[in-house]
């Protein structure tokens, strides 16, 4: 897939979820989340009252990783929700025309989608040029009214259960288009679960540290283009909304596409893991199978299997890494031959990492549900959401 499709990707993801956030634990227990629809209003009320900073505390990050990429996006919105109500001021008439509109068009984000998926045909022609001013124009109505859509929409949202610890936001009684939304109940608290399941997100979703990290200065690039907008506005130096839609592609655009360029290089980086990974999860279903028989409980091991990749991706990049720069072809490679490995081989692969997740003991050993499960708290502790 091309940037753009990784780009619109993460957009998708990040802004439905950010748009339409439920539960979240701002401003003390202000907001309540004692059950979706308390949620639900807990998100409305955070943008009316000038917090949408405290949004992504409203998202349920599934990694520490995650959690960090969550908090920096908190500056990004919070500057973001800032520039608006100073465009607000300073452009009250066409920012006011723009909300209406929006009542009668395609939401602003989409329509960046849309621009974006459109693949442009290079040589900064008049179709490339189009393209651009309308992706600029889109954006620059997103910026000076971010929020106006939960806002707008407030009253048409509701909840449905799903389960005990699961819900589904709903538009008119309908999963909110494109691709719904989901909430999830954490010891006692509701929080969003943004679509990162969805194949075409799921396959560029930051595995290594290296890749959240990334993501990480994409956020600050966008934060660092938006804190000067509102500088501009401020200083008189922006005098209309059609200036900010142009400023905003201009500030925006070409930092961006340099993080994304980067990016695609760590994609294929991954490509090269995932053919490893792919030989370590063989070898892995054959050491569960041998430990199966040796008297292991097996569904315990069951579990264990689903969290055991977690601990291997960050050593197989590196040795990957390692390996793609080797000064010789005929050196001998770091990563390690899991096509061809014994159970025995395996678990002495991988108890060093587990050793640097803290856990020490032996693979080999393990056989009572109570002794691997704490083997999986050790490799994946419970995560929740910061407030």
């Amino acid at each position: 897939m091309t940037n753009r499709r990784w780009l619109q990707s993460w957009v998708l993801a990040i802004w439905t979820g950010v748009t339409l956030a439920v539960a979240g634990c701002s401003k003390g227990d202000e907001y309540s989340q004692d059950t979706p629809q308390d949620t639900v209003n807990s998100a409305v009320a955070m943008v009316k009252d000038g917090r949408a900073d405290r949004l992504t505390t409203l998202i349920y990050p599934e990694s520490p990783e995650f959690n960090a990429v969550l908090q920096r996006l908190s500056g990004f919105l919070g500057t973001l929700q800032d520039v608006a109500v100073e465009a607000r001021a300073r452009f009250p008439a066409e920012i006011e025309k723009y909300r209406q509109e929006a009542t009668k068009s395609t939401p602003a984000a989409r329509n960046v989608l849309a621009a974006i998926q459109r693949p442009s045909r290079g040589g900064g022609g008049a179709e490339d040029r189009a393209q651009r001013e309308a992706v600029e124009d889109t954006l620059g109505r997103l910026l000076a009214d971010p929020f106006n859509w939960i806002e707008r929409n407030a009253e048409r949202l509701t909840t449905v259960s799903v389960s005990d610890d699961a819900a589904a936001v709903l538009l008119d009684g309908k999963p909110v288009p494109p691709i719904g939304l989901a909430m999830k109940k954490v010891q006692g608290r509701w929080y969003v679960q943004l679509p990162l399941n969805l194949p075409v997100v799921s396959q560029y979703m930051p595995q290594t540290r290296q890749e959240w990290s990334i993501i990480a200065s994409l956020v600050k690039v966008l934060d660092n283009a938006v804190q000067e907008l509102g500088g501009d506005i401020r200083s008189g130096s922006i005098s209309s909304i059609e200036q900010l839609a142009s400023k905003t592609g201009e500030k925006a655009f070409i930092p961006g596409a340099m993080v994304f360029v980067v990016y695609s290089k760590e994609m294929d980086v991954r490509g090269r893991r995932n053919k490893v990974m792919a030989q370590y999860r063989k070898a892995q279903a054959a050491w569960v199978a041998h430990r199966a028989r040796a008297g292991a409980d097996q569904e315990a091991l069951g579990r264990l299997a689903a969290v055991l990749p977690l601990v291997v991706v960050e050593p197989i990049d590196k040795l990957v890494r390692t390996d793609t720069a080797r000064p010789r072809r005929d050196a001998p490679r770091e990563t390690p031959a899991f096509a061809e490995m014994k159970p025995g081989a395996f678990e002495a692969t991988l108890e060093p990492w587990l050793a640097e997740k803290g856990w020490k003991g032996s693979l080999g050993e393990l056989t009572q549900p109570g002794e691997i499960d704490a083997l999986i708290a050790r490799i994946k502790p419970p995560t929740l959401a910061g407030g």
